[in-house]
């Protein structure tokens, strides 16, 4: 029996030394030291930095160790090696803990302090696309709308900025580079400085010289006159209208026609006198600024007399397509001598020339050809004096057609609608066989689609309806190719209660001084509450269309009748524009209607009209102020047209019963 005891108390001294003796690896006092490279750290959401964890031992003791933030929603921290690497997550302090394993009483704080970064300020370029449209292209997508810009314009550098232009729309296609369009355009020379908040802490501002579109570039064209024997001529041409300039621009003069002389003034030049010798002479007039861009003249003077006539026809040039694509074009050409009043007798043509050319005015005329394969027209008229049959001469019209390079593509809404009657222009950039300034439109058909015949170059293409732009910047057209356009509009089909509407017509409309028409129930528009009136018709309706939507979709309108009332100045006064309105007298008799405009107004008209449609009265003319009495039967709705043309600062229009 002791020996049977001996054993198993053996055997308890055993399990009692594994269980209660710790092991070597995790004696507590074993870890020497536990250090970091740092303890501090200053960080801004989203950045990282790390610390460099030393733990020393006595030989094969266990280096591990853990690590635990205060505060997940401040940084986030993980082991990387031996480093700790601390993310900064939220604004704030927060602690992060790295404890040995071998001894938890071994242990460091790494104390953190995260900030919001201070956003960099977002780049912005400015560009000019046309007198109406600016190009705001930004460092990286942003939100921007209407209310966040302000233009202003100033007409010299050491001027103050005294004219704030109206921005009618603010479109994009990716959030980084957004299309401006004006109320107004600028052409003339200016300084126009765009101020954009919301974007950066302090506002941008940029500000650069606008430019006449039209002169660019190195360009030419040909002003062609005609004249007679004797007879004085006058003309001029101004630097402004022709150049871009950047600074001082010399004119230079030569190869005047005998009998004329040039005046250099303000930019400009003066070219006038007596023509003394018949027959086709050119002068050429160019203009150079500092940085030697120019634009060239060529002044054709055609000098007929008394009993000659003289013609001048330029030759035309056109682009098909290798399809065969069917263009149309103009030949023009000119008399001059005799009485001044001709008839045209077609000799021969080729078989693309309409019959007979139209009269433009006293001595120019226009013919219209069609081809569609390259290949040199021609067309030759007999040109008799209207006064004496006697007097005649021929004319040669030339036409040289060549290969162009097809742009076509497809107009579509933001919801994918196909859009028609979208205007597409080309304007000239650089071209590549110098012919100088090209711009060409076309307009979307049924199916939204386009298409251009351009000679090679590089250009900006556009795509217009209703006053929202696309654009394709700087596209190189070396050969056929596809631009495609979304347009920030929205298709909307049309209701309305009203019985004397009827949608399914066409109808023009006004908003802003922008026009938009209405067919077949259907109207394009971009999101937001409009107010459109009736312009160019009778309708005298108001539309009050409210377009916040997300895709296309049924609306029904509310209609106002546009009426008149007495005494009352009810005529919204817009530029270049016709607005109509209706009137119902309630007695018969004399009223007197009475408009004053401000200034820079050139025309203005009233028209009325019966029930009938007929024209009862006109008034108006080149004036800000006229009054007439007319006689109106009670009972009956006329309606008034009013139609105005330049920019009318303010104005009243009255309509009152005479006594």
């Amino acid at each position: 029996m002791k020996k049977i005891f001996s054993i198993v108390l053996v055997v308890v001294l055993v399990v009692t030394s594994v269980v209660f003796v710790p092991s070597s690896a995790y004696a507590k006092g074993k870890i020497k030291s536990l250090k970091l490279s740092k303890t501090k750290m200053s960080l801004q959401v989203g950045e990282s930095d790390s610390a460099k964890v030393t733990i020393k031992v006595k030989k094969k003791m266990s280096k591990a160790f853990k690590v635990k933030t205060s505060n997940a929603k401040i940084v986030t921290v993980k082991k990387k090696g031996k480093k700790v690497v601390v993310t900064g997550v939220g604004a704030g302090t927060a602690k992060v803990t790295v404890t040995s394993k071998a001894n938890k009483k071994k242990k460091k704080v790494i104390k953190v302090n995260v900030t919001k970064p201070t956003p960099a300020d977002i780049a912005m370029n400015l560009t000019q696309l046309n007198g109406y449209t600016f190009e705001l292209a930004f460092a990286k997508k942003v939100n921007l709308s209407t209310s966040s810009i302000k233009v202003e314009t100033k007409e010299y550098s050491d001027g103050k900025y005294n004219h704030v232009v109206l921005i009618r729309n603010v479109t994009s296609r990716d959030g980084v580079i957004y299309f401006v369009t004006l109320k107004e355009e600028i052409v003339k020379k200016r300084i126009v400085k765009f101020t954009v908040s919301g974007i950066n802490k302090t506002p941008i501002v940029k500000e650069m010289s606008s430019y006449m579109f039209e002169g660019k570039y190195n360009l030419s064209t040909e002003s062609v006159y005609t004249a007679k024997i004797g007879e004085s001529f006058n003309t001029i041409f101004s630097a402004q209208n022709y150049i871009d300039a950047s600074g001082f621009v010399s004119i230079s003069v030569s190869d005047l026609p005998s009998g004329l002389t040039s005046t250099l003034k303000n930019e400009s030049v003066i070219i006038e006198g007596k023509p003394n010798k018949v027959g086709v002479q050119k002068a050429k007039v160019v203009f150079t600024d500092e940085k030697g861009m120019t634009y060239t003249i060529f002044l054709v003077l055609v000098v007929g007399s008394e009993r000659k006539l003289v013609t001048y026809a330029p030759d035309a040039e056109l682009y098909v397509n290798h399809d065969g694509y069917i263009r149309q074009g103009v030949s023009n050409f000119v008399v001059a001598g005799g009485s001044g009043s001709y008839k045209i007798n077609v000799e021969s043509r080729s078989s693309v020339y309409f019959e007979r050319p139209d009269r433009v005015f006293a001595g120019s005329y226009h013919w219209y050809f069609e081809v569609n394969t390259p290949g040199n027209y021609e067309g030759i008229v007999k040109v008799v004096d209207s006064m004496d049959p006697e007097l005649y001469t021929t004319v040669t019209t030339r036409a040289k057609s060549i290969y162009g390079i097809e742009v076509s593509g497809t107009v579509k809404t933001k919801t994918g609608k196909k859009v028609d009657g979208v205007c597409i222009e080309s304007f000239v950039e650089e071209q590549v066989n110098n012919w100088g300034e090209f711009q060409y439109a076309g307009v979307t058909d049924e199916n939204g689609e386009y298409t251009l015949i351009l000679p090679k170059g590089k250009y900006t293409i556009q795509a217009d309806l209703n006053g929202e732009y696309d654009f394709e910047r700087h596209k190189t057209i070396s050969k056929d190719c596809t631009v495609d356009f979304t347009l920030d509009l929205y298709q909307l089909k049309l209701t309305s209660d009203d019985p004397d509407f009827n949608l399914s017509e066409n109808y023009s409309w006004i908003e802003d001084d922008m026009n938009y028409n209405s067919h077949n129930y259907t109207i394009f528009l971009s999101k937001g509450k409009h107010r459109l009136v009736s312009c160019f018709d009778l309708l005298c309706k108001e539309l009050i269309i409210d377009t916040n939507v997300v895709g296309d979709e049924t609306l029904k309108v509310e209609v106002k009748n546009l009426t008149l009332d007495l005494g009352k100045n009810d005529i919204e006064i817009l530029n270049d524009i016709g607005q109509s309105y209706s009137f119902t007298p309630s007695v018969d008799g004399e009223y007197s209607y009475d408009v004053q405009l401000g200034y820079s107004v050139w025309l203005s008209r009233l028209e009325v009209f019966d029930e009938d449609g007929l024209k009862i009265d006109i008034e108006g003319g080149y004036t800000t102020h006229f009054r007439n009495t007319i006689y109106l039967e009670a009972g009956i709705t006329y309606k008034l047209r009013f139609i105005v043309k330049g920019y009318p600062t303010d104005g009243s229009i009255t309509l009152e019963k005479t006594n």
